[in-house]
């Protein structure tokens, strides 16, 4: 596993590099450490992880960083570090593993290093549905919502344009996945709360990027008695990533 480390603070380029040093795993990992966004982008091998820093200095950010390395053939997964919460929209908008506030804290660090880790390893979590007689996983992350059509659920995915289809009910379904990372926002709909962009009113925005690294957005109705929930799990979510909104 390649890591890149992109962080114009001496102090926390080190500590990056030490906290991976330290970690126990039967991974291979090689660490390779930057001081600016183009001196990381000049590599041409690419990385599987990339830990950057939002602010760094002159020249480009990391968000900027981040969409040059989303857009290589190379899949890598985006790790922000930052001093400031305020950026996490911005972050989740672009497809982010992970954002990680400092000063950092070494027991968060190891939670999320070992998801990443389960993560390249193809540990992922999955939704199995039947789909005319066939069965399908789908990685969990990567589910935008699913909806009631009749007695049809129906499950868009980021980088597919048609739903999965299959009979089932939404209530049981919701029991598979992780309560807090899915809430609904009507009676027949299902949201993924790494998805939501902005707030939360009659309606909310679920934003992403295609497979061609273009955004979309996509907007839901909420119903009334649901908003307050939506907008709490909202912020909730928010506060478990490292911040507020």
């Amino acid at each position: 596993m390649r890591i890149g480390i992109c962080e114009n603070e001496a102090a926390i380029r080190e500590q990056l590099q030490e906290l991976v040093a330290a970690y126990p795993t039967e991974e291979k990992l090689e660490t390779v450490v930057f001081a600016s966004g183009e001196a990381m982008l000049n590599d041409a091998e690419g990385f599987d992880l990339a830990f950057l820093d939002i602010e760094l200095g002159e020249g480009i950010n990391g968000l900027a960083v981040a969409q040059e390395l989303q857009s290589r053939p190379r899949k890598v997964l985006i790790i922000f570090v930052s001093s400031h919460a305020s950026y996490i929209s911005d972050a989740l908008h672009l497809d982010t593993f992970q954002y990680l506030l400092k000063p950092i804290d070494e027991a968060r660090f190891a939670q999320e290093f070992d998801r990443c880790l389960r993560h390249y390893r193809g540990e992922q979590h999955y939704l199995t549905i039947n789909q005319f007689g066939e069965k399908t996983r789908l990685p969990i992350a990567n589910i935008l919502y699913i909806q009631v059509e009749g007695r049809k659920l129906k499950v868009y995915v980021k980088g597919r344009d048609e739903p999965y289809e299959f009979y089932g009910r939404l209530k049981e379904v919701s029991q598979e996945l992780l309560p807090r990372y899915f809430v609904l926002c009507s009676k027949n709909c299902l949201i993924n709360l790494r998805f939501v962009h902005g707030s939360v009113g009659k309606e909310v925005t679920l934003a992403y990027l295609d497979a061609k690294k273009q955004r979309k957005k996509i907007l839901l109705p909420v119903s009334r008695r649901r908003c307050k929930e939506v907008e709490a799990w909202v912020q909730r979510y928010i506060l478990e990533q490292g911040g507020e909104a």
